[in-house]
């Protein structure tokens, strides 16, 4: 009886292992499926003909935070805003056109991977116009400026980066108070407590990585910060939004199953095509494009053109093959080759020189032997 209750437990503990294996397998699956799906969209769109708009969307989770920085220029210019409109009663009067398209030029002007970056405003918000949308970007080594919403709505709810902030619940935003001492003629004024709404990084939101076809034809993501106002309740209203954009031309695409560091955009890991007998090394500075690794040998392995400057297989070269061949991987062009027998590391197909340690080992035992025997004769 007690045999049988162990067997019972012992089956139920391996049944629930198999079953967590299993989970942990088909969620491995999952994960590589998406990458694949995302890897095969961005080879898509980057050899196809676009024909204009943003309606091309990498839906895949990134890591954000080695954008912080940039993205903290959309918020000081939404609070800059904030404090500007909100102590005149939500009145965009006091702002010009010129400041406004200067302010955006101004977001991207020097050696940044910010493309972009636009100040939109909430219908009949700004004096003067229904919608307003100065928006500044970088274009063959020059900053273009325009109003972008002469041709784009981006009231539009499917406009990721405006929506997701128009529709959000502010009524729980956070207010900073400051202390002020405006000039008096040739004396300071009396200190007044000014009290507005504030936007933090968690108010603001980054977009899924898009293709930007027909502006800068690149794939970006957008971070937007929110522009409040104040209600006669003293409560935060949401009155518009400042962003920016980032390149990610120069973000590099981390295919390998270990990129030996963190990569913002991290879906593709594990999506190479190295065979076995190599091993996936990224490469840096490759910017947004798929291959960006090489295969090299593992060790007991060669590379088959022993004259090659470069020991390793080329990762464009080889999404290249597979992809015009549209076939499921066949590795045998990019194989390196087994080493001969008893050789951990070789530059070639030749047998292994062996080491002064080998030769010398039963030397050295002989004498050993002789020694003891000669002692016991004597």
């Amino acid at each position: 009886m007690r045999m049988t209750t162990v067997f019972l437990a012992l089956v139920g503990a391996m049944t629930v292992l198999l079953r967590a294996t299993f989970a942990e397998n088909a969620t491995v699956t999952m994960q590589r499926d998406n990458a694949k799906r995302a890897f095969q969209k961005v080879e898509r769109v980057q050899n196809s003909n676009c024909t204009g708009g943003t309606e091309e969307t990498l839906f895949v989770s990134y890591d954000t935070s080695p954008w912080t920085a940039y993205a903290n220029v959309a918020i000081k210019t939404a609070n800059l805003l904030t404090r500007m409109i909100s102590s005149r009663n939500v009145s965009t009067d006091i702002l010009t056109d010129d400041f406004l398209f200067t302010l955006v030029r101004n977001n991207i002007e020097g050696n940044s991977v910010i493309f972009g970056s636009a100040i939109v405003w909430e219908e009949y918000a700004y004096s003067g116009y229904r919608t307003f949308c100065p928006y500044a970007f970088k274009k063959n080594g020059s900053i273009t400026a325009y109003d972008l919403s002469l041709n784009y709505d981006y009231l539009d709810p499917v406009t990721e980066w405006y929506h997701t902030l128009k529709t959000r619940n502010w009524k729980n935003a956070s207010f900073t108070t400051h202390n002020v001492a405006y000039r008096l003629n040739m004396s300071h004024g009396d200190e007044q407590a000014i009290t507005q709404p504030v936007a933090s990084l968690e108010d603001g939101h980054w977009t899924y990585p898009y293709y930007d076809c027909g502006g800068g034809n690149i794939w970006m993501v957008t971070y937007s910060a929110p522009i409040f106002g104040v209600n006669g309740s003293g409560k935060a209203i949401f009155r518009g939004v400042a962003t920016i954009d980032i390149e990610l031309t120069n973000v590099d695409i981390s295919q390998c199953d270990d990129g030996g560091e963190n990569h913002a955009v991290d879906i593709f890991r594990g999506t190479h095509k190295c065979p076995s007998s190599t091993k996936c090394v990224p490469l840096k500075n490759q910017g947004f494009q798929l291959g960006a690794y090489e295969c090299s040998c593992h060790q007991g392995y060669y590379f088959p053109n022993i004259s090659a400057t470069r020991k390793a297989f080329s990762g464009k070269d080889i999404e290249a093959h597979f992809s015009s061949l549209d076939v499921t991987m066949d590795s045998s062009t990019f194989e390196c080759l087994k080493c001969a027998d008893g050789c951990n590391m070789c530059t070639d197909g030749k047998a292994c020189v062996k080491s002064n340690s080998m030769i010398t080992r039963p030397i050295v035992y002989l004498m050993v032997v002789a020694m003891a025997t000669l002692s016991i004769i004597v």
